[in-house]
């Protein structure tokens, strides 16, 4: 309790605006024999292999991370499915806002697919920009 006269001293720390960070890199699943990094045309998907996931039954899940990371996916796509002898899927993502995919089966490479936020282009640019 205060008592009379005294100083009460009330101290306030704002909240710091937390930046919006995105996320930047290729994701990879197929079903390989062994490693997926170790696979012919995984290379082509990016530099810097991240985080490599086991999804069960033989399928795995990679992420790569780089300024190397392909725009276009469908080489390194048929490179991997050509290797691994299963399908193979891909998706190169610009900062959380856009991603292109690509799927190949044997035999076949699909072709790209691009997604994005509907509130604005790719890149985070408001559409009023």
């Amino acid at each position: 309790m205060v008592g009379q006269g005294a100083c009460v001293w009330v101290i306030t720390v704002a909240r710091p605006k937390l930046l919006r960070v995105g996320y930047w890199g290729t994701i990879v699943v197929a079903r390989p024999q062994g490693l997926l990094v170790d696979q012919d045309g995984m290379s082509g998907f990016g530099y810097q292999h991240r985080w490599l996931r086991d999804l069960g039954d033989g399928w795995q899940l990679l992420e790569t991370s780089g300024w190397n990371d392909p725009p276009d996916l469908l080489g390194p796509c048929g490179a991997v499915v050509a290797s691994t002898g299963h399908p193979v899927f891909a998706a190169y993502v610009s900062d959380g806002d856009c991603a292109v995919m690509c799927t190949a089966v044997p035999g076949v490479v699909g072709s790209l697919t691009h997604l994005w936020d509907t509130s604005g282009p790719c890149g985070g640019v408001p559409a009023s920009a």
